[in-house]
């Protein structure tokens, strides 16, 4: 059995896992609670490039935002170990190749959850509240605004909700494979979804107090493209770096995910 296969299996499971659908209206159920407060205190001078910005301002929101990216299949390996249907596939594969594949599929059920769950949100606000008001165009256009501003204020605008939720959608995927990983050396479940936001918080702490350069704050290029951002003023390089950029961290993730689940497998 090849990668490929593997591959195939994986996102054939994905897409037959309740957990997946689950995740995605859960997102968007989520998505749309945190932002009923600001809705009650501004009504109709909210818009929804407004409301996208103000989303993910809430802790509870990113706790549990970590832990839904990391459901579709991310505990995929734990669940193989368990049944006993990780030495079925490696009786026909490598294991290298059935590791790679659930990284890839993890990475990928992380960022089709997040993507699809604020798309689905905002695409519901879209009903009630406009896309930008015209006072904020003005600002924008008056003021230096991020690289993302432009699309919002050209000709496609919803251009700049695909960009904006597919940068922190990355850093999901990331996320995600970080918590499959972990599976591979920690067997409860709970811990497992909880690490990921401990990780997450502990990078920022040793960020902060060590003056980490902007290349390495990968928590500031989850929300907004951090450094990058900052540094690529064309958005057609921008979307790819940013890419790049999780794919590298995935890459890294999945190198230890697979030398571990090789530990494993030789010692138990």
């Amino acid at each position: 059995m090849t990668f490929l296969r593997c591959l195939r299996m994986d996102f054939k499971r994905l897409l037959q896992s309740g957990n997946f659908y689950f995740a995605i209206f859960l997102t968007a159920f989520i998505t749309a609670v945190g932002l009923i407060p600001n809705i009650w205190t501004y009504g109709n001078q909210m818009s929804v490039y407004e409301l996208a910005r103000l989303h993910g301002n809430a802790t509870n929101f990113f706790l549990i935002m970590t832990v839904l990216v990391a459901l579709p299949f991310g505990l995929s390996y734990r669940e193989d170990v368990k049944h006993n249907y990780l030495h079925c596939l490696t009786s026909r594969a490598s294991l290298a190749a059935c590791c790679w594949s659930h990284v890839a599929v993890a990475a990928a059920g992380a960022f089709l959850t997040v993507f699809f769950g604020y798309a689905l949100c905002y695409g519901a606000m879209g009903f009630f509240f406009p896309v930008i008001h015209p006072e904020e165009a003005e600002l924008l256009r008056k003021g230096s605004y991020h690289v993302y501003g432009h699309l919002i204020l050209g000709p496609a605008p919803f251009l700049y909700f695909v960009c904006t939720i597919a940068t922190e959608a990355a850093g999901y995927g990331f996320l995600a494979v970080f918590a499959l990983m972990l599976s591979a050396k920690i067997s409860n479940p709970f811990v497992i979804l909880s690490m990921p936001a401990i990780f997450y918080y502990a990078t920022v702490i040793v960020g902060t107090v060590g003056r980490l350069p902007g290349i390495l704050r990968w928590d500031y290029i989850l929300t907004d493209g951090g450094w990058l951002a900052k540094s690529i003023g064309d958005i057609r390089v921008l979307m790819p770096c940013i890419f790049l950029y999780f794919a590298s961290l995935i890459g890294v993730a999945g190198l230890v995910f697979e030398s571990w689940a090789e530990r494993r497998r030789k010692h138990g």
